[in-house]
């Protein structure tokens, strides 16, 4: 079989690396234009970008240096509630009770078999929560709370403390596109550069020329993000959501204090929207997300400005996008990934996550050529990311302009206080299907984001015994207290990060 990669940014590199490791006996093309930039922006990703690394066998003590990488071990909200706490959300999956109280070891496919009908972890914090004998998700399920609030490595001895996907990076997306196509031609994907120039197509795509010249193949991967140079000619049917935010003021900044790096990333309310800021080894990404219906572009970049305060190393660029996905990711012999399938906005990193869930949905394809799949997963993960992000808007207690009480009133009118809780006993909401792409946000996640958001959960049905509820809190805090101990005698993060890159 013939595939062709049109693309090269980090989605098109990926998808060709990956489908090469897994079918070596196909032939795998990858096709782009010097001519075209890549978007570059996507620095801040979650575990599954771990997986997928480890899947193509690369060695972080390699390509981390080479991309400026570091470990990430949370997403900070700051601001978002009335409390103005920063509230951790780390990659801390739900778990079997009745192995936790009894202390027993716990395998990874003892986390892929919770069901949504499970008495869960989440279940007794939750009941502990209404109790009044918890308040923070983070420092309770977050073994990491303590290193991140102290800016510690979790490592002992070299050896991380946690489970392997409990942590991701920050990775600078303009060089992990180009290190991943060195890693692609050197497992033999062959290379072609040049401009499409005409598409020939009918039901499917038959060929392309580039420059002139005819190319054809079997099966074509639109890796060209908001372009959708390739799907677009057999379909432009969209899907539009109600979420407002579609354009960002985006600049690399430079450290002034090394320390301005954080061992997770941050995303700050703001009165325009929110600001990311996403350490790197040698310089931060940030950017303030906001909508131009409410905003206009030139306030919105002074305010950017005057927030990133003479710390940007370039001129501030505005991107710009519609909140919508297609209908048909798939169409035929086309397969749309990444951000080509649909875009939301930038928060809770899910651009590479859409990336890795594309190429797993068409490794599925080669092994069943079931299209339907594909779009299914594809449009489903997508309606979830639209709710997850919209929530955070739409349920923040902060802010009093236009935008903010709109917000508001369209999370009065889709009843997303209950959505919730909906999400939360949702069959799809559990390691099960999040580990097979259906979802990005498993359902400890609308736990950690109703406790920090709602700060209740008066409506939760969720009963358990009281004598499991002191137990668990027992075992808890005995965990807390060792974390803490070795989190005390922990390496400086930004020693250790030094360390990382000077190999």
């Amino acid at each position: 079989m013939k595939i062709t990669v049109v693309g090269a940014g980090s989605a098109g590199a990926m998808a060709s690396v990956y489908l090469k490791t897994k079918f070596p006996e196909y032939d795998i093309i990858i096709l782009h234009s010097e001519d075209i930039p890549t978007l570059g922006v996507g620095e801040s990703v979650t575990p599954y970008i771990t997986r997928f690394f480890d899947d193509i066998g690369l060695d972080e003590k390699q390509w981390m240096p080479a991309t400026n990488s570091i470990y990430k071990y949370a997403n900070c909200f700051s601001n978002w509630t009335s409390d103005n706490e920063e509230h951790f959300f780390a990659f801390t999956y739900n778990q079997p009770v009745d192995k936790v109280l009894n202390q027993q070891p716990i395998t990874w496919n003892d986390l892929k078999n919770i069901k949504s009908t499970d008495t869960r972890l989440t279940d007794l914090w939750i009941q502990s929560y209404k109790n009044k004998t918890s308040k923070y998700y983070s420092e309770d399920f977050n073994f990491l709370h303590p290193f991140m609030k102290d800016l510690k490595a979790p490592f002992v001895d070299g050896k991380y403390i946690g489970h392997k996907y409990s942590y991701a990076y920050h990775i600078d997306a303009n060089k992990l596109g180009p290190y991943l196509l060195d890693i692609a031609k050197q497992h033999g994907v062959s290379e072609i550069i040049g401009t499409i120039t005409k598409i020939n197509h009918s039901q499917k795509i038959d060929s392309v020329e580039v420059d002139g010249v005819k190319h054809t193949s079997d099966l074509w991967i639109d890796a060209t993000g908001f372009a959708n140079l390739l799907i677009n000619t057999l379909t432009t049917e969209y899907h539009y959501y109600d979420n407002t935010a579609n354009s960002a003021w985006v600049a690399p900044l430079e450290y002034t204090d090394f320390k301005q790096m954080k061992n997770y990333t941050e995303s700050i309310w703001h009165d325009l929207g929110w600001i990311f800021k996403i350490g790197l080894s040698n310089r931060q990404g940030c950017g303030l997300v906001y909508s131009d219906e409410y905003f206009d572009d030139d306030t919105t970049k002074q305010a950017f400005l005057k927030y990133t305060n003479g710390r940007c190393m370039q001129q501030p660029r505005l991107l710009k996008w519609q909140p919508k996905r297609l209908k048909t990711p798939a169409v035929e012999n086309v397969f749309s990934i990444g951000i080509g399938c649909g875009f939301v906005e930038p928060m809770e990193a899910n651009a590479l996550y859409l990336t890795v869930a594309s190429i797993k949905g068409i490794e599925r394809y080669l092994n069943s050529n079931d299209i339907n799949d594909y779009n299914q997963r594809i449009t489903y993960t997508l309606d979830d990311i639209a709710d997850f992000i919209d929530v955070h808007y739409t349920l923040c207690s902060r802010g009093d302009n236009k935008f903010w009480n709109d917000c508001r009133e369209r999370g009065i009118k889709k009843s997303h206080a209950k959505l919730l809780q909906e999400k939360y006993f949702n069959k799809k909401s559990t390691i099960e299907y999040a580990v097979e792409y259906w979802t990005m946000f498993p359902d400890y996640m609308w736990v950690e984001l109703t406790s920090a958001w709602l700060q209740h959960f008066s409506e939760w049905n969720v009963y358990v015994d009281t004598q499991m509820i002191q137990r668990y809190k027992e075992i808890i805090s005995k965990q807390k207290q060792q974390i803490q101990t070795i989190s005390n005698n922990a390496n400086d993060y930004y020693n250790f990060i030094e360390e990382l890159h000077n190999v």
